[in-house]
């Protein structure tokens, strides 16, 4: 236990030197700033759409940036470099410099969300709306999404390169939204039946993608934003529903799966 510590901040004291992570949570919270900018000048009901639609957007791009970033950078620079085998070398166990190194990443995933959102959060109190709870549920809901972005890229960066491993987590993250997405429209009649009869057995087998309450919100609502685009399928508006506590919790467990596996991917890579 005293190692994984160990390995947990030094990993965490690495992120924290990080020029690229410093990179992307200052330009998420200039793009923060920015959203209070651009609300002004409408109504209290204009100004919170407006918040919370550019705020979902800043969750998604820019959770989605880091969280591949973190993920597929994780072991292939030190790998190459000849650290993690010095470690190994100095008695470290693989699967504990692994998990040290993918939590500690996860830590400043969850650093950078929290940052944005507490930018946000003033944004509502400069606007004059309060509190944003919704916004905050939200947040929670992208962390989970993004976690799992991270975990997918980390996992396939302890075998290969850190491309291949971006590209693996982004396929992971959209085929998590899809499914519920597909889901949605099989149950609203958008799709008649499962032609294919793989939409109900990917949906209880796959990882499933986060839907807050606001986002399913601003789909009634009409209100349009990069997070909440219009889904239409066979020309049927779909209104995909908040998630209950059931997907998040498998979600969370799909990210426990990946983690574990890739503590399992760097017993077997070469370092």
């Amino acid at each position: 236990m005293s190692t994984f510590v160990t390995l947990l901040r030094a990993d965490d004291a690495a992120a924290a030197r990080s020029r690229v992570v410093w990179a992307i949570a200052g330009v998420g919270a200039a793009w923060a700033v920015l959203i209070a900018v651009l609300a002004r000048g409408s109504d209290a009901v204009g100004r919170q759409h407006a918040l919370q639609a550019d705020g979902a957007s800043l969750m998604l791009l820019g959770g989605l940036v880091a969280a591949l970033t973190l993920g597929a950078s994780a072991f292939p620079g030190d790998a190459h470099s000849g650290y993690l085998g010095m470690l190994v070398g100095a008695g470290a166990d693989r699967r504990t410099i692994a998990a040290a190194r993918v939590l500690a990443r996860l830590g400043t995933l969850a650093g950078m969300l929290a940052l944005w959102w507490a930018i946000l959060e003033l944004d509502s109190w400069s606007l004059g709306l309060g509190f944003d709870e919704a916004l905050t549920t939200h947040t929670l809901a992208m962390l989970v999404n993004n976690g799992l972005a991270l975990a997918a890229a980390a996992l396939m960066s302890s075998l290969i390169g850190a491309v291949a491993s971006g590209v693996f987590g982004l396929m992971v993250f959209v085929t998590a939204q899809a499914v519920v997405n597909l889901k949605a429209a099989l149950d609203q009649g958008a799709v008649a039946h499962d032609p294919t009869g793989i939409i109900t057995p990917m949906y209880v087998a796959l990882p499933r993608g986060i839907v807050s309450p606001m986002l399913e919100a601003h789909q009634r609502e009409g209100i349009r934003s990069l997070a909440a685009p219009k889904l239409t399928v066979n020309g049927y508006d779909v209104i995909v529903p908040s998630s209950p506590w059931p997907n998040v919790v498998w979600t969370l467990a799909w990210i426990a799966v990946l983690v574990a596996l890739a503590t399992f991917g760097l017993r077997r890579r070469q370092l």
